[in-house]
């Protein structure tokens, strides 16, 4: 109970913003890539990009080349696809960090 309470302080109270609502953010609105989808939900919530980066370690080239159908090159599917691994690997994202203890960043 006293972690619910703290959970709804800092979501609420302090504003804190949490990876899974970045995730959630961007998944509703999709750029031509995951990283454009990101910054565009950080600058909504007014947060810095390279913090979610730091705190979102599931989002990573490894994961996604071994899970996910990505390539090792800049763009990790076919720019603005989501009908490739770029919408599973975000649908896995926000499915894991569901499961995790809030990340507030």
């Amino acid at each position: 109970m006293i972690q619910k309470i703290k959970y709804l302080f800092k979501k609420y109270i302090l504003r804190k913003t949490t990876v899974l609502d970045v995730l959630l953010y961007a998944n509703k609105d999709h750029w031509s890539g995951l990283c454009y989808s990101f910054q565009n939900a950080c600058r909504h919530y007014d947060i810095d990009y390279s913090v979610f980066r730091y705190k979102c370690v599931q989002f990573n080239r490894d994961e996604a080349i071994k899970n996910f159908g990505a390539v090792n090159s800049n763009w990790w599917w076919p720019r603005a696809e989501w009908n490739t691994g770029r919408q599973r690997f975000l649908d896995y994202l926000i499915d894991y960090y569901r499961k995790q203890p809030p990340i507030f960043i």
